[in-house]
């Protein structure tokens, strides 16, 4: 996905949020990896819904000692659910 088709939303401790095209295309990961030729790994793209258990894993499982990286994921966490929150009003 070319660099021009991605808005970073958030960024936390050397991590970014970004959503892609489509709109609702989300990814998380370290920023470097928006320049990157290969982009982000699979694991790290979907949906609102998908990216937000991913992230809940990688917080309450795979990184919960790593507080750097915890952090950036629960804050990736809420924005995700502010927007679904939004996206779900008439």
């Amino acid at each position: 996905m070319p660099i021009s088709d991605v808005r970073v939303i958030a960024r936390r401790n050397g991590f970014v949020l970004a959503e892609g095209k489509p709109d609702g295309f989300y990814m998380f990961g370290p920023e470097n990896y928006l320049h990157d030729a290969w982009g982000f790994p699979v694991e790290q793209c979907g949906s609102n819904e998908r990216l937000i258990r991913t992230l809940e894993l990688w917080a309450y499982e795979i990184d919960k000692d790593n507080l750097l990286t915890r952090e950036a994921w629960e804050y990736f966490i809420k924005i995700l659910l502010e927007i679904a929150i939004r996206e779900k009003r008439p």
